[in-house]
C-alpha cells in the first residue's frame, strides 16, 4: 500500500487529497487498484481568545485546523496590517489565525476581535487644600494628574468642605481615569477689607449701605455689622465682617450737627498705593468740604501703574487724578506691577513663522457675548490657535492619528503642526484632541516657534532640569512670555485657560492693547463675563479685536477697529 497506513479496519492517509494505491494478492491471483481520496480543510477548533486587563498575564489564542500549522498574528484594525508580536497596550485589537495552503489542502484564515482592558491606576489621594470663600474649585490647585470634576463650582461656605476630583494617570492609554475622588478643602473667610465699600458721607449713606462681593450682596448681621459713633466733630463708621467674611473697615465723615454749623466742615480722602510706586499726597488727607484735591501717581523704575481705583472702582488715569468740589469722603488706590520685559518676536524667531505684522483677531467668544476666560483650552483648540497665526499654513499631510477624523474642524491644524514638528501624539497613534492642554504642553508648543535659549536661572520650584518641558519653560521665561503664579510656581500640570493662552500669545507676537484707545468708544468687542478689572481684560481685548495700529518707541498705538 502506498499513500496510507492500514490501521485495523481503517486506512490513515498520509495527506489529504491523496491517491491511495494498493495490491491485493490471493494465491496466484494479483489485483492492482487505486483510490483517489479528496477532503476539505476546516477548523477543528474555531479561533477564540479571552480578553484580559493591562498588566495581567496575556491570554493565548486557541485555534486548530484539520490540516496544516496555525500561525497567529495581531493588528489594531480588522484589515491589518498584522504582525507576529502580541500587543501589550490597552485597546481594541484583532487576532488572526492563518494556515498556509498546499497542493493537498486549502489555506484557512479566521479573525476575531479582543480587548486589553485598561487597568485601575495606583495613586495617592490629594491632601487637604485651603481656599477662600468666594473661590471656585478652579482656583484650588491639585496634585499632578488630578482635575476637578466641575472647576466652576464654588468652594462653599467657610469651614471644612468635601468636593470631588478625577485622576488621569500619565499613561492614559493603559490605565483608567478614576472619577469621584473626595478632596477635603478648608475654606477660610474672605478678607472683607478688600471689598469695595461705597463712600459714606452721611447717616443716610450708612443706612443705605450695600456691600457687594461680585454678584452677591452681603447681608447685615449675617455677613457684617455696622456701628456708628460720634466724636471730635466726626462720625465714625465701623464695619465688622463675620461668618464667611473677616476683617474690620473704618470710615469717617463730618458730623453735620456738631457745633451748630459754625466753622468749616471737613471731609477726607484716603490715598494708598502698593509697592513699586507712590501716590502723593498719601495717607488720610483732610480737606475742607467743597474744595479740590489732586493726586500725583508715579511708578518706580521697572514698574508701571496697572490700575487706579477710586472708591473701589477702576477709573481712567494719567499721571494725576483730581477730585473737584469734594462733598463726601473718598478712597483712591494705586496698584503698581512690575514691568515684564518681552523680547521682540524678530529676535526670538517667532516672526519667521507666525504673523506678527497683522493684528487680526485670533480669539473669539461664545454665544451670549461670553468669552470664558477661565475655561480650559483643549489640545485641538490650542493647535487651531497656532495654525491660524501661521504665515504660510502649507499643505497638511495626514499625521496618522487614529482619533483625528479627516473631516474634524481641527484636522488640518493638527496635521499641519504635526508635520512641522510642533505637536506630537500621546502614544498609540492618538492625539487626544478633546483633552485639556496643560500649561507645560502649551508652552512647549509655543517654544517650537522660537529659538531655544541656553541661559539658565530657572526660578520655578515645580520645574526641574530633568523635566521634559524644562527647556521650553526656560525659554518662555527668558523671552518674557510667562511669569508664573503669585506663589512663585509655574503649575506645569495645571490646565491652560483661555485667558492665559491669550496673554502668552500676545507676548509671543509682540502685541499689547492701547489702553487709552480702549477707554474711548470705538465699537470695541467686549464680553459680559470679562470686567475691566479682570487681570486679562487688556490681553483679551487685544486678542479678540482686529485693529489697525502703529508702533512708536516700542509702544502700540491703535488707530481703528477692524470689522
Amino acid at each position: 500500500m502506498k499513500g496510507g497506513v492500514l490501521d485495523g479496519t481503517r486506512i490513515q492517509l498520509d495527506a489529504p487529497n491523496e491517491t491511495l494505491t494498493y495490491r491485493y494478492r490471493e494465491g496466484d491471483a494479483v489485483l492492482d487498484a487505486a483510490i483517489s481520496v479528496t477532503g476539505e480543510n476546516g477548523w477543528a477548533v474555531p479561533l477564540s481568545i479571552e480578553n484580559w486587563e493591562y498588566g495581567a498575564i496575556p491570554s493565548k489564542p486557541q485555534a486548530k485546523a484539520a490540516f496544516g500549522e496555525t500561525i497567529f498574528s495581531y493588528s489594531e484594525g480588522r484589515d491589518g496590517p498584522y504582525q507576529a508580536e502580541a500587543p501589550v497596550h490597552a485597546g481594541a485589537w484583532y487576532v488572526r489565525a492563518a494556515v498556509e495552503g498546499t497542493e493537498q489542502y486549502q489555506g484557512l484564515t479566521a479573525v476575531v476581535p479582543f480587548e486589553i482592558r485598561q487597568a485601575v491606576p495606583n495613586y495617592l489621594e490629594p491632601g487637604e487644600k485651603t481656599a477662600v470663600y468666594g473661590d471656585s474649585l478652579g482656583d484650588v490647585r491639585l496634585e499632578t494628574g488630578f482635575l476637578w470634576e466641575d472647576p466652576t463650582l464654588p468652594v462653599g461656605e467657610a469651614g471644612d468642605r468635601i468636593h470631588f476630583a478625577s485622576y488621569t494617570p500619565e499613561d492614559a492609554i493603559d490605565y483608567l481615569t478614576v472619577a469621584h475622588i473626595p478632596v477635603h478643602i478648608r475654606v477660610l473667610p474672605y478678607d472683607g477689607t478688600q471689598l469695595p465699600i461705597p463712600a459714606l458721607s452721611s447717616v443716610e449713606d450708612v443706612e443705605k449701605l450695600e456691600i457687594w462681593h461680585g454678584k452677591y450682596q452681603l447681608r447685615t448681621d449675617v455677613d457684617y455689622t455696622v456701628e456708628l459713633t460720634s466724636g471730635d466733630g466726626e462720625r465714625q463708621v465701623t464695619i465688622r465682617f463675620m461668618g464667611n467674611y473677616t476683617g474690620t473697615v473704618l470710615r469717617t465723615f463730618a458730623d453735620m450737627g456738631a457745633g451748630g454749623g459754625a466753622g468749616p466742615q471737613y471731609v477726607s480722602i484716603l490715598a494708598e498705593s502698593t509697592g513699586g510706586g507712590e501716590i502723593t499726597p498719601s495717607g488720610r488727607v483732610r480737606l475742607v468740604r467743597g474744595s479740590d484735591q489732586s493726586f500725583a501717581i508715579r511708578p518706580q523704575a521697572g514698574y508701571r501703574l496697572e490700575q487706579l481705583l477710586v472708591d473701589g472702582s477702576a477709573v481712567e488715569y494719567t499721571e494725576t487724578y483730581s477730585f473737584e468740589n469734594i462733598t463726601q469722603n473718598h478712597t483712591i488706590s494705586a496698584v503698581f506691577v512690575q514691568k515684564s520685559v518681552v523680547v521682540d518676536p524678530e529676535i526670538t524667531g517667532v516672526a519667521q513663522t507666525l504673523n506678527t505684522r497683522d493684528h487680526n483677531a485670533f480669539f473669539f467668544g461664545y454665544p451670549g457675548e461670553r468669552f470664558g476666560a477661565d475655561d480650559t483650552l483643549t489640545r485641538a483648540q490650542a493647535a487651531q490657535l497656532f495654525y491660524s497665526l501661521l504665515l504660510t499654513p502649507g499643505n497638511a499631510t495626514d499625521a496618522g492619528f487614529s482619533d483625528v477624523p479627516e473631516d474634524a474642524w481641527y484636522a488640518r491644524a493638527v496635521n499641519t503642526l504635526a508635520s512641522m514638528g510642533v505637536v506630537a501624539g500621546v502614544g498609540g497613534e492618538k492625539f487626544r484632541p478633546e483633552a485639556p492642554i496643560t500649561r507645560a504642553e502649551f508652552v512647549a508648543m509655543a517654544g517650537q516657534f522660537a529659538h531655544p535659549v541656553e541661559a539658565g536661572g530657572m526660578t520655578f520650584p515645580d520645574v526641574q532640569e530633568d523635566d521634559w518641558f524644562y527647556e521650553a519653560v526656560q525659554s518662555a521665561v527668558w523671552y518674557g512670555w510667562i511669569s508664573g503664579y503669585p506663589d512663585g510656581s509655574f503649575g506645569p500640570e495645571q490646565p491652560m485657560t483661555r485667558a492665559q493662552a491669550a496673554a502668552i500669545l500676545n507676548r509671543m507676537l509682540g502685541r499689547s492693547a492701547d489702553r487709552a484707545f480702549l477707554a474711548e468708544d470705538h465699537g470695541l468687542r467686549e464680553f459680559r463675563d470679562v470686567s475691566k478689572s479682570h487681570w486679562a481684560y487688556f490681553d483679551i481685548c487685544e486678542a479678540a479685536n482686529g485693529h489697525g495700529y502703529e508702533k512708536r518707541d516700542g509702544l502700540e498705538f491703535w488707530n481703528a477697529i477692524l470689522s
